[in-house]
C-alpha cells in the first residue's frame, strides 16, 4: 500500500516557497505590491507568479486532502490491531482532531496578536481569520461531514461558496480593508463581517472552508482509488474516471470566475478570485498527481527540494513572520526579489540540516499531532475506566 503521495508534498512545498517570496518580497519594497507598477518587469513577473500560484487556498486545499488520507490509513491501520473497538476508536480519533483544532486555533489566535502588539503596539486580531483558525475551524466543521456521501459534501462546499458571494457583495467594501481595531458595530450586516469577514485578505472561513472540504472530498477518492488495496483500480482507469473529468470542471470555474470580474474586478477573495483559484488548485494538483501515477515519476531531487518546506510547513509560517522588521523597507523592487531568492536558498539549507539532525521534532505539525493523539488516548483511557467502575 503507497502511503506517502510525493505531489502532496510538492503541492504543499511550493505553496510554502510563494508564500515565503512574496512575503518578504512585499515587506523589503517600500509602498508593498502597488509600487510594483512602477516596474514593468517585475509588475509581469509578479502578475504571473499570482495567477498561476496556489496561495492561501492552495494550503487549506492541501490540508483537507492530506488530513483524509491520514484518517483513512489511521483508520485501516487501528482495526488490523487486536481488540479493536469501533465505537472507543471513533471517539479517541475524534478528540484528537478536536483537541488538534483547539492547539491551531490557540496558536492563531495568540501568536497574531502577539506580532500585531509587537509590530504595531496594538492588540487588533482578537478575532481574524488567519490561517491557523481557518485551519482548525475547518477540520472542526468537516468532521461531522465525513460520514455523508461525496455529493453532499460537495453540495455543501458549493452553499458554503455561495453564500460567502452573496454575503461578499452586499458588505461595503471599506468595511472589508479596514484595521479590525477600526471597526465599528452599527448593524446586523457589521455583526456578519466581523464573524464570518475578519480578515478578509487572509483566510476568510466561508470562502476558504470549501477548498478544506473538496480536498476532503478529493483525498477520500484518491485513498478508495488509488491507496486501498480493496477498492483500488488501475492509474489509467483512475485518470481517465476520475482525473478527466474533475480536469474539465476545474476549467469550467476558471471559465465561470470570469463572468463575475466586471462585477468584484477579480480583487483579492473576491467571488471570482476564489473561483478562479479553486479551479487552478484542481488542475495544478490534479497534473502532480497524473505525472506521479501514469508514469511512475520519482520527483527524485524536485522532491527532496519541496519536501523540507511541505514538512515543516506550520513551523515556516511562524518562523518567516521574524523577517518582517528585518526586511521592512529596505530594498528597492530588484533587490527585494532577489534578497526573497537568497532567503529561500538560506532555509532549504536551514531545514534540510535541521530534518537530518532533529527531524520531526522541529515540525510544529507533528508536535501538535502527537500532543492531541497522546492527550486523546489518556483521555479515553480515563473515559473507560470509569465506566468500568
Amino acid at each position: 500500500m503507497k502511503t506517502r503521495l510525493k505531489c502532496i508534498d510538492i503541492f504543499r512545498g511550493y505553496v510554502i516557497i510563494y508564500m515565503i517570496l512574496l512575503h518578504t518580497w512585499m515587506w523589503g519594497i517600500p509602498g508593498g505590491a502597488p509600487s510594483l507598477s512602477t516596474n514593468s518587469f517585475f509588475h509581469l513577473l509578479s502578475v504571473i507568479i499570482l495567477y498561476v500560484s496556489p496561495e492561501a487556498e492552495g494550503f487549506v486545499f492541501v490540508s483537507g486532502i492530506s488530513i483524509m488520507l491520514s484518517y483513512q490509513m489511521k483508520s485501516i491501520k487501528a482495526k488490523n490491531a487486536p481488540n479493536f473497538n469501533q465505537k472507543d476508536y471513533y471517539k479517541e480519533i475524534r478528540l484528537k482532531y478536536f483537541l488538534q483544532a483547539l492547539f491551531l486555533f490557540l496558536i492563531g489566535f495568540f501568536y497574531y496578536n502577539f506580532r500585531a502588539f509587537l509590530y504595531r503596539g496594538y492588540i487588533g486580531n482578537l478575532w481574524s481569520w488567519n490561517i491557523f483558525q481557518t485551519l482548525a475551524v475547518s477540520i472542526i466543521l468537516a468532521w461531522p461531514l465525513m460520514k455523508y456521501k461525496k455529493n453532499i459534501r460537495v453540495l455543501i462546499a458549493s452553499i458554503f461558496l455561495i453564500l460567502y458571494g452573496i454575503f461578499f457583495y452586499f458588505i461595503p467594501k471599506e468595511i472589508l480593508i479596514s484595521p479590525s481595531d477600526q471597526i465599528v458595530i452599527t448593524s446586523v450586516i457589521d455583526f456578519v463581517y466581523f464573524i464570518f469577514y475578519n480578515g478578509f485578505l487572509f483566510t476568510p472561513i466561508l470562502g476558504f472552508f470549501p477548498f478544506f472540504l473538496l480536498g476532503n472530498v478529493l483525498g477520500e477518492i484518491i485513498y478508495e482509488k488509488i491507496i486501498d488495496e480493496n477498492t483500488k483500480i488501475t492509474n489509467k482507469e483512475f485518470i481517465r474516471s476520475n482525473i478527466y473529468p474533475l480536469l474539465l470542471i476545474s476549467a469550467l470555474l476558471i471559465i465561470i470566475s470570469l463572468l463575475f470580474i466586471p462585477i468584484d474586478n477579480f480583487s483579492r477573495n473576491s467571488f471570482s478570485w476564489l473561483l478562479y483559484s479553486l479551479g487552478t488548485n484542481f488542475i495544478f494538483f490534479l497534473i502532480l498527481l497524473s505525472i506521479e501515477i501514469r508514469i511512475n515519476f520519482n520527483f527524485k531531487r524536485e522532491y527532496k527540494f519541496f519536501f523540507y518546506f511541505s514538512y515543516y510547513s506550520l513551523t515556516i509560517l511562524i518562523l518567516h513572520e521574524f523577517l518582517f522588521p528585518l526586511l521592512y523597507q529596505k530594498f528597492t523592487i530588484s533587490q527585494g526579489f532577489f534578497i526573497s531568492l537568497i532567503i529561500i536558498i538560506f532555509f532549504f539549507i536551514g531545514l534540510k540540516i535541521i530534518y537530518q539532525n532533529v527531524g520531526k521534532y522541529f515540525s510544529l505539525k507533528y508536535l501538535i499531532s502527537e500532543l492531541s493523539f497522546h492527550l486523546a488516548i489518556s483521555f479515553n483511557k480515563r473515559r473507560i475506566l470509569k465506566l468500568k467502575k
